[in-house]
């Protein structure tokens, strides 16, 4: 199994990014298939995501999932969220030995934690996210522990070369902050090539976060590694993972 680890974190957080290698899947949704709303046998997901408590290392005591809606609603999770996928597009926790998830095929699954590992964070950083303002508002919420700078690991997402939009997002865009415009470059006629993580690290950069980390894959280019929406629709969901450990 390929696990992409997420670094620069304090010593006592766990955090990476799975891939598509080392599950049990089939099909398009070979073979770590992590979301059950996708298609794919349910048992065969269970078996997928018992891995994650393994890769997140001793004194798991179980993975939270969200229902992911495209929104900003930002959840602080517990341990009474384990098996209940609340509707919201981030999670947060203070917990120690709670694992958090996002689940990808394309977006940008970004984690957090404070510099002193006090807290932690996983979103869900598609354009619609991010433009509804879900970076701040996990800022915020993550500064409330006044536990020192934030720190961010960008995963893998859909490169700049492959993510072609119209120029109606640039705008979109525009409308927040100027300077956003240098996330979208030329592409063919109308149409504009656009960098999720260039946004989101000017995003990050405005929230006061300035260590971060990653975007340095194209999950529609590495058919290997990752699922992508836009290369299979019918294919599976890869994820973030954090965990502050005990």
């Amino acid at each position: 199994m390929k696990f992409i680890a997420a670094r620069g974190f304090p010593a006592g957080v766990s955090a990476g990014f799975t891939t598509r290698d080392g599950g049990v899947s089939q099909g398009d949704h070979a073979s770590l298939n992590l979301s059950y709303k996708v298609g794919d046998d349910p048992s065969c997901v269970t078996v997928n995501r018992m891995a994650l408590p393994t890769l997140l290392g001793e004194g798991c005591r179980g993975v939270v999932f969200m229902s992911q809606v495209h929104g900003a609603a930002v959840r602080v999770a517990t341990s009474g969220d384990l098996g209940v996928e609340h509707e919201a597009d981030a999670l947060v926790t203070t917990e120690r030995g709670l694992g958090l998830a996002v689940q990808v095929a394309d977006c940008l699954p970004l984690l957090l934690c404070t510099a002193g590992g006090r807290a932690v964070a996983a979103v869900h950083c598609g354009w619609r996210s991010m433009r509804q303002g879900i970076i701040g508002k996990v800022a915020a919420e993550l500064g409330k522990c006044a536990d020192g700078p934030l720190l961010a690991f960008m995963g893998p997402a859909i490169g700049p070369r492959s993510y072609e939009v119209g120029p109606e997002l640039r705008e979109s865009f525009l409308g927040l902050d100027p300077a956003l415009g240098a996330a979208f470059t030329p592409g063919v006629g109308d149409r504009l090539q656009c960098s999720l993580y260039a946004i989101c690290r000017a995003l990050l950069g405005k929230a006061g976060v300035t260590g971060i980390g990653g975007g340095d894959h194209d999950t529609y280019q590495e058919t290997d590694l990752f699922y992508s929406y836009r290369r299979c629709r019918l294919g599976g969901r890869q994820a973030g993972i954090i965990m502050l450990r005990p």
